[in-house]
């Protein structure tokens, strides 16, 4: 398999929808685009060490980033929670697999009277359900119910994550620099 030069991931929950594009070629570049019921949402673009944002309907606006490859590489479609295999399903004759995507929570994070065996018992309402292709191993599309019922759909190697920055973002007034939080 070869490695991944694009992916996009959509987010819906509730009436929010959020979808990031990452595309490798032929320059790195990241693309957010975020909705809410009722209202036209934003739009961010991060490429060539420049960030471009538009919220609503007001105008773009430009900033120096340079952060860009450390964004990029913490979007990468990798778990860092151990997958639990479930069994395969039947889609349409093919068989797809399904891992759950689960992990331990401190003790301390726990709401009050839940136990780490009460999580694992709801796992399935709790915890990301992935499907994923048996060919190339990637993440299809994945939903949890409880809290917040959620779901993401991933798409790989599509040329619409190929993506453009709009001229009037490229000609947009330029602001102070975007910076990354320092860690610690």
């Amino acid at each position: 398999m070869s490695a991944l030069r694009a992916w996009q991931l959509e987010k819906t929950q509730g009436g929010f929808v959020a979808t990031v594009s990452v595309a490798l070629d032929p320059t790195p570049r990241l693309r957010i685009v975020q909705k809410n019921a009722g209202s036209s949402g934003s739009d961010a673009i991060y490429v060539d060490g420049w960030a471009y944002s538009k919220t609503n309907a007001a105008p773009w606006q430009r900033r120096r980033f340079p952060g860009l490859p450390g964004v990029i590489a913490s979007l990468a479609p990798i778990s860092h929670s151990v997958p639990t295999v479930l069994p395969d399903v039947d889609v349409d004759g093919v068989a797809v697999g399904r891992v759950r995507l689960a992990g331990t929570i401190p003790p301390s994070a726990l709401p009050p009277g839940l136990t780490q065996a009460d999580l694992d018992k709801y796992a399935e309402l709790i915890f990301f359900t992935c499907s994923y292709s048996k060919t190339t191993y990637l993440l299809d599309t994945c939903s949890k119910v409880y809290p917040d019922p959620q779901s993401f759909v991933m798409r790989y190697d599509l040329p619409p994550n190929t993506f453009d920055v709009p001229p009037e973002a490229r000609n947009a007034t330029e602001l102070p620099p975007l910076s990354l939080p320092k860690p610690g």
